[in-house]
């Protein structure tokens, strides 16, 4: 009896709203279009944040409070005094691997060394342009004294000449040249020793580390890191082969997720467009609703879209993750119509 007392009720109410829909028509027309499309102007506001960190990790975490602390009192010098040990987030770099080509042979023999040099000189060369200014790589690079961090030790050993490598001797990971001990166990890969000795063998592959600048000059280091995979993707060589990431390749990876997933959305929205407009479709053209069917996804679709405006005025973030929101709660919204 209680549930009929409520069914009576509900239904009453609902009569009079139809009727009143009926009525003024127009109304329920013209005035949800207009609301639309001043919330769907919220999407201007939508601003794309890509940082990883930021998306992945707590605002007030205790390890961004201790790097904060560890920041205040062993600031990182880029003019003079670079130590890469004392740079605690991730900061500007462009880092290659260079391999052999077909994997047969070794990087250090002398041909080989001597286009890897010849990649490293044309990076160095590299020049981007920000406002009217012209920066280098010397213009962007982190700094020891007045010299660049050298990118890879080995080939500041061999200072940068290839038929070097026949007279020095290397062994690994931590090589003596002139009463000095250097470590270039990050530098080499795939290293395979003499029998019964630390002397090196051959290597498969080279690691080259451009460690770049990650204050004011920050915005110019990225676009010294974008004309770096510009230039790394073109690049051709007979004896080498190029893999390449920079400090925003992550970021730039799940851009191109979402890039990727957003059509694969959209194809669902019209296969479910299209069941929802069949499902409403019958032999007695009395009882088919195509128009009706039609008229709620339009309805679905103009909700989600006022809803995310709305939000975006609001000042809610979105980031790149999210762009595809949009889609997805419209399949879900046509999945329960069409049920």
């Amino acid at each position: 009896m209680a549930f009929n007392y409520l069914e009576k009720r509900l239904s009453r109410l609902l009569e009079r709203y139809g009727k009143f829909v009926a009525s003024h028509f127009l109304w329920f027309i013209v005035i949800p279009l207009i609301l639309s499309a001043i919330l769907g102007l919220g999407g201007l506001r939508l601003h794309q944040n890509t940082d990883t960190e930021y998306l992945f990790s707590p605002e007030n975490g205790p390890a961004k409070k201790h790097r904060r602390e560890i920041e205040k009192h062993f600031d990182v010098d880029f003019d003079g005094g670079f130590l890469p040990d004392r740079r605690t987030e991730v900061g500007r770099y462009a880092h290659a691997l260079i391999l052999v080509k077909n994997g047969d042979g070794s990087v250090l023999t002398e041909d080989v060394l001597e286009e890897i040099i010849k990649f490293h000189e044309k990076a160095v060369n590299l020049t981007v342009t920000s406002g009217k200014k012209v920066y280098s790589y010397g213009d962007v690079c982190a700094k020891w004294k007045t010299d660049c961090v050298y990118p890879n030790l080995i080939l500041k050993l061999l200072n940068y000449n290839a038929g070097s490598v026949c007279f020095l001797t290397l062994s690994y990971p931590v090589t003596n040249v002139q009463k000095v001990d250097y470590f270039i166990g990050s530098d080499l890969g795939g290293v395979t020793l003499q029998n019964n000795s630390e002397i090196i063998k051959t290597a498969k592959a080279m690691s080259l580390l451009y460690s770049l600048r990650s204050d004011e000059l920050d915005d110019v280091s990225g676009k010294w890191e974008e004309a770096f995979v510009d230039f790394a993707q073109s690049y051709e060589s007979r004896k080498i082969e190029v893999t390449f990431f920079t400090s925003k390749t992550l970021d730039h990876d799940f851009v191109d997720i979402v890039l990727y997933t957003i059509p694969l959305l959209i194809y669902a929205c019209l296969v479910l467009t299209v069941f929802s407009v069949l499902s409403c479709t019958m032999f007695d053209w009395v009882t088919s609703k195509p128009v009706l069917a039609t008229l709620g996804v339009v309805s679905a679709a103009l909700a989600v879209g006022s809803s995310f405006g709305l939000l975006l005025f609001c000042g809610v973030p979105f980031t790149h993750l999210v762009i595809g929101m949009p889609f997805l709660t419209l399949v879900l919204e046509l999945m329960i119509c069409s049920s």
